[in-house]
C-alpha cells in the first residue's frame, strides 16, 4: 500500500489532484498520522517487512513550509512486529509527542501508545513487555482498549487527561473509553455513552479550540440524539457529539447530515450509500482537523464533510413530515351508555369499533377515581370495556393531526413519544351489563387509517395496576423505514378480553422539534 495525498486549499472548493507522498519499495506502508503542531508537520508512518500489515515497524517526518518538502524518516521502532500500525499523532500540553498504534491486526487486542519527550530523539512503548490486561469496567492497564482508537487531550475537572475511544473491546455493549491521568503511562476503562462500532470503521476525536471535546463516530439504526433544548430523534450513521467538561457530558450528538437524500460513493468498506433526514454515511475509516476558521474538516473513507461547532450546536432541522401532532381530548363531550350492549354516542374525531365506549369519569356509580392528573380537569376520557360474549378486542382511535387540525403524513426514521393516563375501573355493584373485571392488555400504537397496517405499537397489562388509581403511561413509537403517507396516519387503542379501563390525558409529539427550551 502506497500513501497518496490531495490538499483543499483556503478557498477552494475543490480538491488538487492526488500525488505521491510516501511508499517504501516492496513493502506495504499500513497507518498514516498527520498533524500540525504550530508550523512543524508531522508525519507518522507504518510499514511492513513485505506486503502484509501485521509485522510492522514505523517512522515519522517533518516539514516546516507547509509539506512543500520533508526531512528524511525518522524511527519510532525499528523492530517489524506488532504494536506498531500507526493511527494518529499529537502533542500534549506538556510536550510529549504520542503516536497511538493498533497493539493486534485483530478485531480487538487494544491501542499502544509510543512517547517521545525529547521531539522524536527517543521513544517508549510502556506496554510493550506486559500482557494486555483485561477491558472490563473498572480495569486498569498500559495500553488502550479497543484498536484504531480515537486520542485526544483534554481538560477534566482542571485537570489535564487523555481519553480514548476504541472499536471493539465493548464494555457493557458500548464502545469502550481509556482515561489516563499520567499523559499516555497507565489508563482506567470504562463503559462510554456511544454505540460501539466495529469493522470498517474507525472514530474520531478532537479538543477544539474553544475547548469543547469534539467526537465523530457511528450509530446503528434506531439510535436516539439529542439535540439543542434537550429533544432528541431517531437516526444512524454519521453522527458528531460535543462536550464542554472533558467528555463527562455531551449535551449535544447530531447526525452529520444536511437532511437531502442522496446516494452517494464510499470507497474503501463503505460501497454506496444513501442519505436522508435521519441517516448519514454509515461506515468509513474517519481522520479530521480543526482549522483555523473554526472550520471542522471530517474525511470518511471516501467523503468530506465540513461543518462547524455553531452548526453542531444548532437544533436539527425538522424535516418536512415530522411535525408536532396532537390528539384532541377536548372531543370527550360526556357522551351516555345505553342499556343493552353497552351502545355509545361517539364523540366528535373518534372512530369506535366493537364495544368501546367513552364514559365521563362521575358518571356509572363508580368508586372514587377522579380526575386524571393531566392538564384537563374535567375528568373526560375514554371508556374501554369489552362485555359481550365472543367480543375479543375493542379499541378507539383518532386520526393524528396537527396544531390546524390538518392529517398529516409519518416521516420515516421518526421517534414519537406517547403519553397517557390510564385507570382500571371499580364499580359499586354490576347491572348485568358492565362487569368489573380484571383488566386486559391493552395494546397501542400508529397504524393506516385506511388498511389498518400497523407502523409502530406496545402493549401494557391493565390487570397489572390497582383499581382505581390512575398510572402514567410513557412509550417510544418509531415509524421505521416505511412510513404512512396520505395524511392517513391515526392513533389507536385497543384491548383485550377482561375489565374496564379508562384512558386520560393523551398527548403524542415527535420527541424532537425544532423548539428550544
Amino acid at each position: 500500500m502506497t500513501v497518496l495525498a490531495s490538499r483543499l486549499r483556503q478557498g477552494a472548493t475543490a480538491w488538487d489532484s492526488l500525488s505521491l507522498f510516501y511508499t517504501t519499495p516492496s513493502r506495504n506502508g499500513t497507518g498514516v498520522g498527520l498533524f500540525n503542531d504550530k508550523g512543524t508537520l508531522y508525519h507518522f508512518q507504518g510499514f511492513a517487512a513485505d506486503g502484509g500489515y501485521d509485522n510492522l515497524a514505523n517512522c515519522f517526518q517533518t516539514s516546516t513550509d507547509n509539506g512543500v518538502t520533508w526531512s528524511a524518516p525518522r524511527v519510532i521502532n525499528s523492530t517489524h512486529g506488532l504494536r506498531n500500525q500507526v493511527i494518529s499523532g499529537f502533542r500534549t500540553t506538556s510536550g510529549r509527542l504520542i503516536v497511538p498504534c493498533d497493539a493486534t491486526p485483530n478485531n480487538g487486542g487494544g491501542t499502544a501508545i509510543h512517547y517521545s519527550d525529547d521531539n522524536g530523539l527517543t521513544w517508549t512503548d510502556p506496554g510493550a513487555s506486559l500482557p494486555t490486561p483485561g477491558f472490563v469496567q473498572g480495569g486498569t492497564g498500559h495500553m488502550i482498549a479497543g484498536i484504531h482508537a480515537a486520542v485526544a487531550e483534554t481538560i477534566r475537572n482542571g485537570t489535564h487527561v487523555l481519553v480514548a475511544y476504541g472499536r471493539q473491546d465493548n464494555i457493557n455493549g458500548m464502545m469502550p473509553l481509556s482515561l489516563s491521568t499520567d499523559n499516555g503511562v497507565t489508563w482506567m476503562y470504562s463503559a462510554s455513552p456511544f454505540p460501539a462500532i466495529s469493522g470498517g470503521q474507525r472514530a474520531i476525536c478532537k479538543q477544539l479550540g474553544s475547548g469543547a471535546l469534539l467526537l465523530v463516530s457511528f450509530a446503528p439504526s434506531g439510535t436516539a440524539f439529542t439535540n439543542k433544548g434537550a429533544h432528541s430523534y431517531s437516526g444512524s450513521g454519521l453522527f458528531a457529539a460535543l462536550s464542554y467538561d472533558g467528555g463527562q457530558t455531551w449535551p449535544f450528538m447530531k447526525l452529520v447530515t444536511d437532511g437531502a437524500t442522496r446516494t452517494l460513493k464510499g470507497y474503501g468498506n463503505t460501497g454506496n450509500f444513501t442519505t436522508g433526514p435521519y441517516s448519514a454515511e454509515p461506515a468509513g475509516y474517519l481522520a479530521g482537523v480543526e482549522t483555523p476558521d473554526g472550520i471542522i474538516h471530517v474525511v470518511s473513507s471516501g467523503v468530506y464533510y465540513s461543518f462547524n461547532q455553531a452548526w453542531l450546536e444548532a437544533p436539527y432541522a425538522l424535516p418536512p413530515g415530522a411535525i408536532k401532532v396532537t390528539i384532541e381530548n377536548g372531543s370527550f363531550a360526556s357522551p351516555t351508555i345505553a342499556a343493552g350492549l353497552s351502545q355509545v354516542i361517539v364523540p366528535t374525531g373518534w372512530a369506535i369499533t366493537n364495544t368501546a365506549g367513552i364514559l365521563n369519569t362521575t358518571q356509572m356509580a363508580d368508586h372514587s377515581i377522579g380526575a386524571s392528573p393531566d392538564s384537563d380537569p374535567s375528568g373526560q376520557c375514554a371508556f374501554m370495556s369489552t362485555i359481550a360474549t365472543g367480543t375479543s378486542v375493542n379499541g378507539v382511535s383518532q386520526a393524528l393531526t396537527d396544531g390546524n387540525s390538518h392529517p398529516v403524513n409519518l416521516a420515516a426514521g421518526q421517534t414519537y413519544q406517547l403519553q397517557f393516563y390510564i385507570g382500571r375501573r371499580k364499580l359499586a355493584a354490576s347491572n348485568g351489563y358492565i362487569s368489573t373485571g380484571n383488566g386486559g392488555v391493552l395494546t397501542y400504537g400508529i397504524r393506516d387509517a385506511v388498511t389498518k397496517r400497523v407502523v409502530a405499537s406496545g402493549t401494557f397489562d391493565t390487570g397489572t395496576i390497582a383499581q382505581a388509581v390512575w398510572t402514567r403511561v410513557t412509550a417510544a413509537l418509531s415509524t421505521g423505514s416505511a412510513p404512512l403517507s396520505g395524511d392517513q396516519a391515526e392513533l389507536f387503542f385497543s384491548k383485550s378480553l377482561g375489565g374496564q379501563v379508562l384512558i386520560d390525558g393523551i398527548t403524542i409529539a415527535p420527541s424532537f422539534s425544532s423548539r428550544t427550551q
